[in-house]
This record gives C-alpha cells, sequence and structure tokens, in this order.
C-alpha cells in the first residue's frame, strides 16, 4: 500500500471511529437520591407545578432507588394530581411495601383522606352518570322519530361507559367498599351485560355481609 493510500485509510478510520463515538449515547450520571426528590419537589411547588418535570426526576429515582418510599410516594402524589388513579394506587402500594411501619403511618392519614376524596368523587360521578342515562333513555323509548331515537341511545351508550369507568376508579381506590360495585352492577344490567352485573352484585352482597358481621 502506498504512503497516499496509508494516509487515506488512516484519516478514514479516524473519521469513522469519531463519528461512531458520536453516535453514542451519553452516559447518564446516576444522581443521590435526596437529589432528585427535591428537584421534583421544587418543580411541583411552582406556579403552576410544572408535573411533567417533577414525573421525569422521579421515573429516574425509581429506576435507580426502586425501594425508596419516599420516591414512590411523592410519585403517587403526582399523579394523584393528574388524577391517574390506576398509576397513583400502584405507586402508594409500592411506597407501602418498601416502607417501615413507623414511616407509612406517618403518612397514612393524609393519603387515606386522599383516596376517600377520589371515591367519593368518582362514585358520585358514576351515580350521576347512571342518573343522566337513564333520563335520556327513558326520552329515547318516547321519541317517534327513529333518526333522533337511535341519536339519543347512542348518547345513553356512551355516558354509561363514563359511568362503568367512574365505579371502575372506585373499585381500584377502595375494593372494599360494596357500594361502587352494586351500583356499577345497575349499569351494566342496563346495558344488557347480565354477567358482568351478576357478578359486581354477588361481590356487592359479600363485601356488605363483611361490613356486617
Amino acid at each position: 500500500m502506498t504512503t497516499g493510500r496509508v494516509l487515506i485509510f488512516t484519516v478514514l478510520l479516524t473519521l469513522g471511529l469519531t463519528l461512531s463515538a458520536a453516535a453514542q449515547p451519553a452516559t447518564e450520571m446516576v444522581q443521590p437520591v435526596d437529589v432528585y426528590l427535591r428537584s421534583a419537589r421544587i418543580a411541583l411547588s411552582t406556579n403552576p407545578p410544572e408535573f411533567d418535570r417533577a414525573q421525569k426526576n422521579l421515573e429516574l429515582a425509581r429506576h435507580h432507588y426502586p425501594e425508596n418510599f419516599e420516591v414512590h410516594l411523592l410519585l403517587g402524589t403526582v399523579w394523584a394530581s393528574r388524577d391517574e388513579i390506576d398509576s397513583m394506587m400502584h405507586e402508594y402500594s409500592l411506597a407501602r411495601k418498601h416502607s417501615t411501619e413507623a414511616d407509612w403511618n406517618k403518612k397514612a392519614k393524609d393519603i387515606g383522606k386522599l383516596i376517600d376524596s377520589k371515591w367519593l368523587e368518582r362514585f358520585n360521578r358514576g351515580v350521576s352518570l347512571l342518573s343522566q342515562s337513564d333520563s335520556i333513555a327513558d326520552l329515547a323509548q318516547q321519541e317517534t322519530e327513529p333518526t333522533r331515537s337511535d341519536s339519543l341511545n347512542n348518547v345513553v351508550g356512551k355516558i354509561r361507559a363514563l359511568a362503568i369507568d367512574a365505579l371502575r376508579h372506585c373499585a381500584v381506590l377502595k375494593p372494599e367498599d360494596f357500594r361502587a360495585y352494586a351500583t356499577r352492577g345497575i349499569v351494566y344490567q342496563r346495558i344488557g351485560d347480565n354477567n358482568a352485573g351478576l357478578e359486581d352484585f354477588v361481590r356487592a352482597e359479600s363485601l356488605f355481609h363483611r361490613l356486617e358481621f
């Protein structure tokens, strides 16, 4: 190989290595858990709160410190603020799992109040939607114009789907409360899903008897 070819080969090889190195993602520097928590708290204290930034910091913290209960606790609070019930309860369950009895007892009362508030909000919404759907269904039955009747029935179906979703959240928040299951059973009956309705009625009855005795 001539000197010129060697020089060209060397330049191309160097360029290729440089581009390859540049294409590699930068290695993330892992921060102490307190740094992530502090950054998240600062983001949540702004007006309005920077939920995205707080969530990003906390998800990094959860990745690097999966057994830190404060991370799960604060992330659960972020999800609560965003009204994401499933994610909220998941993080709170992990916080409980990784906390000591003393640490959990310090937070349990406030978390319990938050869960009660979210449950009542969802339950009232489910009952209200059920009532609305029944009123519109009555109008649909009285309607003589088929197109109008079909349109009203479509609205009824959508409202009842929203009711079921709200009551499902109740079951996630407080699975021991029979009222949400009984109400959802009625909604399922209204839409003609008798199997799902019966399942909810049986669950409600079982929970009611546990409460009673």
